[in-house]
């Protein structure tokens, strides 16, 4: 790991100065994340995983979450980005399986929603974008967030229940989100992009099994959206 550690530090060094050539720290980050995706979709042990896991946390999530903040705007850097941490919150092979003491799985799912409710909500200050853009813009990305929550919800390795029990507010902020990026896409959108379509009604799938409370205290107007979305969808099959 030598060599991304390098790197990872280097885009470190980046960050931790006033004035730094944006587009070479884009390009070094760029390459990096893709790189750990290719690793981390290889390790489906749980030994091999909680490796790399351990390596790049805490240590190095700080610059994923400043990659967001900084270039949300830019979907050639965002998207690996976004990509990378879907791909580490899948419990693909139960290869996320924490000991029954360890905080890793509520500390994993802290750091998903902090990229969500990041990106999500520097997303919609975008604005009006042209539609012929407006895929590879802001629906691209939004629909690998959708994907994301959907894997660290129904991944078995979190205990949502600690999060209220401490005020904790990471699962609401990311519910939430999902609920503002949700009400500003039309209903025609989610049918036109079949990846924004699958990670929708798959997330929606896993919060009505597992979180209604949380949709039962929709309000009216979102409920309505909800089930037309539903609605909708059935009717085009």
């Amino acid at each position: 790991m030598l060599p991304l550690t390098a790197a990872f530090e280097a885009v470190a060094q980046m960050f931790s100065t006033n004035s730094f050539n944006e587009q070479e720290a884009k390009r070094t980050l760029v390459g990096l994340v893709r790189d750990l995706r290719g690793i981390a979709f290889a390790f489906n042990a749980k030994t091999s995983f909680m490796m790399l896991f351990e390596w790049i946390y805490p240590s190095y999530m700080p610059i994923l979450q400043r990659a967001i903040e900084l270039w949300y705007h830019d979907p050639a850097c965002t998207t690996p980005v976004l990509k990378l941490m879907a791909e580490l919150v899948h419990n693909r092979s139960q290869r996320l399986q924490f000991d029954v003491s360890s905080p890793n799985g509520i500390l994993l799912f802290r750091e998903t929603s902090k990229m969500i409710t990041m990106y999500g909500n520097r997303i919609l200050t975008l604005g009006e974008v042209p539609k012929d853009q407006v895929y590879a813009l802001k629906l691209k990305g939004i629909s690998i967030c959708f994907s994301m929550l959907k894997a660290a919800l129904s991944g078995s390795y979190v205990n949502f229940g600690v999060f209220r029990l401490y005020g904790d507010d990471a699962l609401d902020n990311a519910l939430q989100t999902f609920i503002k990026l949700l009400l500003s896409i039309p209903h025609s959108d989610l049918l036109d992009y079949p990846k924004l379509s699958q990670s929708y009604y798959s997330l929606l799938e896993v919060l009505t099994q597992d979180h209604m409370n949380f949709i039962a205290s929709l309000e009216p107007h979102v409920i309505m959206y909800i089930l037309s979305s539903i609605s909708e969808g059935l009717t085009a099959l």
